[in-house]
């Protein structure tokens, strides 16, 4: 009995987080709920009474259980990983949505700039132009009164040569 309590001890410490318990030899193994029907695993039977325990046969009910949780966590692991596959995917989607509207949003704003850079093109050419129509009508006026001041000078050099 001492030895069959330093196994179980010693079991406990190697594998802390698994449950240990003296299964006889006779009991059957069954599989944890959750994973579908439950099958059930025999031990050989005892042979005698004074026989001592099989302890190969309480290793591979530990070993078998081991397996199943193993089993079960590798069920959990791949949700997981296929819950954030589809949460990557999801994203993707709306990432690729967001730059297609910055895209757009950028393409508008490009047209935009592109067309006030034409207003601002025409309107410099226009002012160029009036700039230019004014300077000759300016020049023209100029020229005109330049005319005009000599028609109507009182002494010419012509006229101050006779003065004197």
């Amino acid at each position: 009995m001492k030895q069959d309590r330093a196994q179980v001890q010693l079991r406990s410490e190697r594998f802390p987080f698994v449950e240990c318990k003296r299964v006889a030899a006779d009991e059957p193994y069954v599989k944890p709920s959750g994973l579908g029907a439950p099958e059930l695993h025999q031990h050989p039977p005892k042979t005698s009474k004074a026989a001592p325990v099989d302890s190969s046969a309480n290793l591979g009910t530990l070993q078998r259980y081991i397996d199943d949780r193993r089993h079960e966590l590798a069920k959990k692991q791949w949700q997981i990983f296929e819950q954030e596959r589809k949460r990557l995917e999801e994203w993707q989607h709306v990432e690729c949505d967001e730059r297609c509207a910055k895209k757009d949003v950028m393409d508008q704003i490009q047209s935009w700039v592109y067309l006030e850079n034409k207003q601002i093109e025409e309107r410099r050419r226009l002012r160029l132009q009036q700039n230019s129509d004014f300077e000759d009508l300016i020049a023209s006026w100029d020229a005109a009164r330049e005319g005009v001041l000599r028609q109507h000078e009182p002494w010419s050099a012509s006229e101050t040569g006779q003065r004197r």
